[in-house]
Parts: structure tokens; sequence; C-alpha cells
């Protein structure tokens, strides 16, 4: 083997996946990892197998390692309250009206017990307080949420891999500031260079230099950065290896009178240091590293290999925090440098000298890789970006140095500093030109849902194989390049089903047949955007393009909250309201969406059957004499039904039960509220399963838990378990639950 590095990498990221999502198979998946591992020692005759196994087992150790261990069991996901004294090492803004901070905490005190174990609290309070502060933070400990929806963002990957063990909302109240903090020194020194870049560049420009020369991403624009993105070359923003490589080469080229091995050492030098000022991303990292792998050979007279490097850059960074693994950036980083290696040996191998070509191969190749890690991340991608990355890319090399010699002429004459910048900045526009002819033809973006991570891997895999190919010439690669082909046909079936979201004590249920898609509500709780974050990102995962029918079931902002964000992105052919509804602010900008989008108004009739198709019809139940403008429905989806009664109370529950209410599955009234849910209710729905939409993990209604006990009836929690799936089966139905339910989930 070539680069056995490059395998011992694979087994051990297989270790790291296997130590995470244990399951009861997995000893299977152990057995078959180890003699894979065997018989490919034993055909070459070499040791490079157990190495393999070394790398596996490696893997799952340090999985176990960083698992989440909670330090403080009898203080942490309580309602305790409890006061934190640490360092801000980092600090930012949550929202418009309060800040975020990474506390390295030194003391946590709950009452008269005193914690002084280690570890770094993220703390979410009022504005105004830096880098360097030491504070005290008084709330609840929090471990990092989980994902709720498979669309959801995953906090808790992200809070791990910025070595983030508890989150905290809070009063915070200012004790000093440690002059001596490196953490302060160094933001210091980043808002030194950053007022420079500030000055001497136009508003429009400065967030995109900001972030490609110091990591600095406040002041890029949202519709910059989607710009970027969606023309595919949002890669030149985040500092990486191309950054990096440009840098190394301005350091050598002035250090090229000096000897080889000092410059080598500066170059390292200077590495670290650029490292920290910009903050550590797992892209900068992943790109100093390997700067580190080339000088040390040649300081030591080794010869450099790309691919072998780049295994031994991205095995380091893993064994250091094994999230990095979870992290994009870190994805896209690693995925197109292995690609670049792969492409320079099918170069090499027949001997392609002409430039245009080689760049052709190199860029291709790139946008192959990178639009599958954009598929499965972002469920849509650009086909043709190749065009932009071709223009953009190349360009960088010089913009980038223009920009450096203009900052530091800006450090001392701003004047001169903002005319060295001119160019820069006309290429930026230029840049901007680009983009949009790119994004603005009608084929620039295909949305496609979500893909499942093992057609992800598959596609990777014939990728790989084809590259075999290419070098070998040798069929045996064909044969597994079509059964990853023909694995890659295989899809889940996602129809049939009825989806209640997970959004608090919002209430969002969404229900999808081959041909019709249909949604209950979609509510909005407190301050949550629940349409932005829960209900069209759940229509761009499923990729659903049209609604056949919203059924609003009242005027209340927790019911209609999300809804104008999905008329807004999604085609909607009909909305449902109750006929004497109250006409609320919100409801009016629905009506007035509806009315521009041309969305056909229809008024509920009381106790009114629609039949959406042949297997689904809903039957709707206004709730008490209905001049309160409420009503409940009672979807039909096959052999299933769901019981959605709306906000109805104990005081019209008989009346509401009298109406042939029987149903597989019940919504919890009121979040599961005692105020709700009777005794006789309950017994006249007669559910086997319940649902409960709360913003609480442990529902706790001690009158309701103990109804349901009794009739044996099975209670699952959006908040605990997620978004909860109501599946039809031949002659029945089953029920999924996002969290805690099928691990493996995902990668189908």
């Amino acid at each position: 083997m070539k680069n056995p590095i490059v395998g011992i990498l694979i087994f051990f990221v297989i270790g790291l996946l296997y130590g995470q999502y244990f399951a009861p198979w997995a000893y299977t998946v152990l057995f078959i990892v180890i003699s894979i591992a065997l018989v490919y020692s034993l055909l070459n005759k070499n040791i490079i197998g157990i190495f393999f196994i070394f790398g596996f087992v490696a893997g799952i150790a340090i999985m176990n390692i960083n698992t989440e261990k909670d330090l403080f069991p009898e203080i942490v996901n309580t309602n305790k309250k409890v006061q934190v004294t640490g360092t801000i090492i980092s600090a930012g803004y949550a929202n418009s009206e309060s800040g975020k901070y990474i506390v390295d905490v030194d003391e946590i005190k709950n009452g008269s017990k005193i914690y002084n174990d280690k570890c770094r609290v993220c703390v979410y309070g009022e504005k105004g307080f830096y880098i360097g502060d030491t504070i005290k933070a008084v709330g609840k400990l929090k471990t990092p949420e989980i994902k709720k929806n498979p669309f959801d963002f995953d906090n808790y990957h992200y809070s791990k891999i910025k070595r983030i063990d508890y989150t905290m909302s809070g009063k915070i109240k200012y004790i000093s500031t440690n002059e001596e903090s490196l953490y302060l020194k160094i933001d210091k020194l980043r808002k030194n260079i950053y007022s420079v870049i500030h000055i001497i560049s136009p508003k429009s420009k400065r967030g995109i230099i900001a972030d490609m020369v110091l990591g600095y991403k406040d002041d890029i624009s949202d519709s910059i950065y989607d710009l970027y993105r969606s023309a595919g070359v949002a890669h030149i923003l985040a500092i990486s290896g191309l950054h990096i490589s440009i840098f190394a080469g301005i350091i050598l080229f002035l250090l090229n009178k000096f000897n080889r091995k000092m410059a080598s050492f500066v170059l390292i030098v200077f590495m670290a240091f650029y490292c920290v000022i910009t903050g550590c991303a797992a892209s900068t990292i992943r790109a100093v590293t390997m700067i580190y792998v080339l000088q040390f050979g040649y300081m030591f007279y080794r010869k450099y290999n790309l691919i072998g490097s780049t295994a031994f850059a991205c095995l380091a960074l893993l064994i250091f925090n094994p999230y990095y693994i979870y992290d994009i950036g870190f994805q896209y980083s690693f995925g197109c440098v292995f690609t670049i290696g792969m492409a320079f040996e099918i170069i090499k191998e027949y001997k392609i000298e002409d430039k245009f070509a080689r760049l052709f191969i190199v860029t291709f190749l790139i946008g192959v890789t990178s639009k599958l890690i954009t598929v499965y991340h972002f469920y849509s991608f650009n086909p043709i970006d190749t065009v932009s990355n071709m223009i953009i890319v190349p360009c960088v090399s010089f913009v980038l140095p223009i920009c450096l010699l203009a900052i530091a002429v800006g450090c001392f004459s701003i004047h001169l500093g903002a005319i060295a910048l001119k160019p820069a900045v006309m290429a930026f526009d230029f840049f901007d030109i680009v983009c949009k002819v790119v994004t603005g033809t009608p084929f620039s973006k295909y949305t496609i849902g979500a893909v499942p991570l093992l057609t992800i891997i598959t596609m990777f895999l014939i990728v790989i194989f084809l590259y075999k190919f290419a070098l070998t010439r040798q069929l045996i690669y064909v044969v597994p390049i079509i059964l990853c082909i023909f694995l890659c046909r295989i899809k889940p079936n996602e129809y049939n089903r009825i989806d209640v979201l997970s959004a608090g004590k919002a209430e969002c249920i969404v229900i999808r047949d081959r041909d019709y898609v249909g949604v209950i509500n979609g509510g909005k709780y407190g301050n949550s955007a629940t349409g932005e974050k829960v209900i069209v990102p759940y229509m761009k995962y499923y990729n659903v393009k049209n609604i056949d029918d919203i059924f609003i079931t009242s005027s209340e902002n927790y019911v209609i909250g999300g809804i104008p964000d999905l008329l807004k992105n999604v085609n909607v052919k009909n909305i449902y309201i109750p006929k004497n509804v109250k006409k609320t602010e919100k409801l009016q900008d629905i009506l007035d969406l509806a009315k521009k989008n041309n969305v056909s108004i229809h008024y509920v009739l009381k106790d009114e059957e629609l039949k959406a198709v042949e297997n689904l019809k809903y039957k709707c139940y206004y709730i008490g004499s209905g001049k309160y403008g409420k009503y409940g429905i009672k979807v039909a989806l096959d052999d299933v039904t769901f019981l959605i009664p709306f906000n109805i109370s104990n005081k019209y529950e008989r009346d509401f039960y009298k109406r042939g209410i029987q149903s597989d599955v019940l919504l919890l009234s009121k979040s599961g509220s005692k105020k709700a849910n009777s005794q006789d209710f309950i017994s006249a729905v007669k559910p086997k399963n319940a649902i409960v939409s709360t913003s609480s993990e442990d529902y706790s209604e001690k009158e309701v838990l103990g109804i349901l006990n009794n009739y044996k009836i099975n209670l699952y929690n959006t908040k605990a378990d997620g978004m909860i799936t109501i599946k039809t089966v031949d002659k029945g139905y089953e029920i999924e639950k996002y969290v805690g339910g099928d691990i493996f989930a995902e990668f189908r």
C-alpha cells in the first residue's frame, strides 16, 4: 500500500463512529473490520493490517475518552440555580439583545458546596462583557441540546467541536479583567488589525477581507455569504489551505536569501502565531499542520507526499478532537485536499502537460467532492459552480497578497493603505459579478432534499474506485463501481406518514402521501422562529416544493406564527380557517400573503369532512358552539387515525367527545396541561398512543400521567423524543421517535 497512513485513518474513523453509535449488533461490525484487516495482511504478506486494527481500536478509545461524562450530575439539567465563576475566552452575540460568552470555569458554587473541576460553559446573558473579563454568572447548567428534528442545527456536535461542556442563561456580574490573559492579548492584536481593515476598506467589502485574512466573520453579510455559497466559492472566505499556502509562499519568498532550514523554522513559528490569532478554525489547523509536515520534511530531507501528509494531519486533528469529523469546514477542507492529491496522481500518470487541462481536472474533481458534502448538509447544489471556481480561485492568489500588503501599509498610512487596497476591491466587485451570473441562470440550483449518509459514502466510494481504475486500469474495480451505483438507487420510503415536529409548545403536524402534502398549524411559541428554523427546513429536507392544504385551527400566534415563512418559501394551494375566526394582525398577514400568492382560502363548516386523496381524509370539529373560531381535526391516513383536538379545555371536552372521536393516536391538548385531557375525554378517544408538544423534556403533569398509565397509553414527548413520526404499514401503523430511536436512521 503506497500510503498505509490512509488505511489507518479510514479504520480510525470507523472506530470513532463505532465508539459513538454503539448498537447491540455492533460486535458483528467489529468482527468484520478485524477480519478485513487480517485478510489484507495475509494477502499482502505484511503487517499493515495489524496497524489497521490498531487504528480501529484507537478510534473507539479516543471517542470513549471524549464522550460526555457529566462532572456535576446533581446540578446539571435540574432546576437548581448555580453560580459560575470564570474567564471569558470568546465573546459574541446570540441576537440583537443578548451576548454569548464562552467561559473557562474556575469555580461552580451550589449553595455552600463548591466545585473546582475545570470545564467550559457557554453563557447567554446581557451584552457588554469582553474577552479576558472574569465574571460571575447565575443560572441553570444544561448540557448542549441534541437535535430534535433531523434538519435542526446540530448544536450538540458544534459545542463538542468548541469543547463546550455546558450552557447557561442567566445574570452576569463583572468582577475584573485579567490584563495578562493570553486570550485578551490575542484579541487586542486581532482587533488592532481589524481596525485597520475597517478603515481602509469600503463597508461592502470589509467583511470579506476580514474573513479571508483574520477569520473574523461578524461583519460579513448573510446575503454575500449566501451568494458565494450558492456559486460554490464560499471556501475562499474561510481561511484554509489556499490562504495558508499563499501566506507560506510570501514568507518563503521574503526569506529566500536565508538558509532553507532557517526559513522553514521561521515559517513554522509564524504559522503557529497566525493560526492562533485567526481563531484556530479546523480548516486553518489542518492547513498549518500540513505546512508543518512539509517543512519538517525539508528540514530532515524527506520527500513530501500530499495524500500521506493530509492523512497524517487529519489523523492528528481527530486524535486531538474526534468531534472535528462533524465539522463541515473540516469535511470540505480534507475532502478537497485528498481530491487534489488524487487529481495530481492522475495527471502524473497520464503525463498531462497542458495547464488549462490540469486546472480543469483539479477543479472538476474538487467540485464533485464539495458537491457531495454540500448536498448532504444543505440539500441542494449548483451544477455549474465549476465555472466560478475556475475563474475566482486563481485570482485569489493575487488578491490575498494585495490585501496583506494594504493592511501592512495601512498600519503606517491609512490613505496609502486604502489606495493599495483598490485592486483587491475591484477584484471583489468582479467576484460578485461572476457569482451573480453563475447563480442567476435557470439551472444554477438544484434542490433535491436530504440524501442518506449511506448514499453519500457510497458515492465517495465510486469516486475512489474510479480513481483506482484510472491509475491501474484494472477491471476488478469496475465490479464495486457497479455495486455502488446500484446501492445509490435504493431510497427509503418517505411517504404515508404523519410527522409531529419538535417546536416547543407550538403545534405543527405534516401529513405526507406520495402525491399529497398537508400541514396542520405552524405555531410560534415565545421568541422561537418556528417557521424559519423548523417548518421551512423540514420542507427543504424532504424536498417538499408544493403543499396542497394548510389547516389553521385558530388565530393564536402559537398556532399560526410560522405560517408566513411557509407561504414565502413553498407553493401552497389551499388554506382552511375557522368560519368565525378572530382576525389578528398575524392572521391578516397570512391572508394578504395568500392573496398575493393566489392561494385559495376556505372556511371550515361544522363537522365538515374533507377527502384529500383516496387514503386520506380530515374530519373537522368546532369547539363549543363554534363562535370562538376554533376547531379540532381528526386525520385518517390508511389504517391509522390521529386526533388533534387543538387547545380544548375541560369546559368543552364533554361536547367534543360525544361526536365520534375515537382515534389510535391523540395529541394532548394545552401541551398536556391538567386543565384539559380529563379521564372522560381520554376514555372517549381510546388512544393506544399519545403525543405531547411541550418545551420541557421532563413532562410532569401527574394527573394526566396517571390517566395515561391507567389506560396503558404510550406517551411521546416532542421535546424529549424529538420529531414523532406515525408511519402506516400493512394493516396498521408504527411510531418512530427521532431522539433515542434508530441511531442509524440517518445512515439510510
